[in-house]
């Protein structure tokens, strides 16, 4: 018997209108700098994520939290505590984010 997926989502009006931007040859590279440089910043954080991502995944304490089975909150904890350890926490990322831009590319991107 096959059985019918509840979709998820919801049946909205809504709308896009694309209007052009009109802007000088001088503002169109200066507009294309900036997206590069945030293009830039972006894969460096993105980059440096991964990189630490790799480390946790590697290390012995993400490995043994694996292994937890039975209890929720150790289970939790062992691999915060692993994430932690790596940088891979969120304020380690965003500090990370902070010095990157606070270096040449901050002169760059408003």
């Amino acid at each position: 018997m096959a059985t019918k997926k509840a979709s998820s989502q919801t049946k909205t009006l809504s709308f896009v209108t694309e209007i052009p931007l009109v802007v000088s040859a001088t503002d169109e590279r200066v507009l294309s700098s900036k997206f590069e440089d945030i293009w830039q910043l972006y894969n460096a954080c993105l980059g440096e994520a991964m990189r630490r991502l790799n480390l946790v995944k590697q290390s012995k304490l993400y490995q043994s939290a694996r292994k937890i089975k039975s209890n929720k909150k150790e289970r939790q904890k062992s691999f915060a505590d692993a994430n932690a350890a790596y940088g891979y926490d969120e304020y380690s990322r965003h500090a990370f984010a902070t010095i990157i831009r606070r270096s040449w590319i901050g002169e760059n991107i408003d």
